[in-house]
C-alpha cells in the first residue's frame, strides 16, 4: 500500500476524531460581528482550509513565472542543443553475421 494512501487514512481519521469531540457550538466573533453558533470543529477546520487557500493563491504567481520560465529555457536549450546520435548497437543477429 503506497505510503501516501496511508498518511491520508491516518489525517482522515484524526480528522474524524477531532470533529467528534469539539462537537459543542461556538459563537464566532470576528470585527465585532457574531456570527451563528458553530461547532468548533468546523470553525477550525474551515479555518485551516481558508489559510490552505491563501497560501496556495499567494504562491501561485511564482509557481506560474518558473513555469514559464523552464518552459523559456526548454525552448532555448532545443535550439542551442546539438543532435546527439546514438551509435547503432549490434544485435544477435549481427554479431552471428
Amino acid at each position: 500500500m503506497p505510503i501516501k494512501l496511508v498518511l491520508f487514512a491516518l489525517l482522515a481519521f484524526l480528522v474524524a476524531i477531532f470533529a467528534l469531540e469539539n462537537s459543542a457550538p461556538v459563537a464566532v466573533r470576528f470585527l465585532g460581528v457574531t456570527f451563528a453558533e458553530v461547532p468548533l470543529a468546523a470553525v477550525i477546520v474551515g479555518l485551516f482550509a481558508l489559510g490552505i487557500t491563501m497560501g496556495v493563491l499567494f504562491s501561485l504567481p511564482k509557481i506560474l513565472h518558473y513555469g514559464g520560465r523552464m518552459r523559456e529555457l526548454e525552448r532555448e536549450l532545443a535550439k542551442h542543443a546539438p543532435k546527439i546520435i546514438v551509435p547503432h548497437e549490434p544485435s544477435e543477429k549481427d554479431a552471428k553475421s
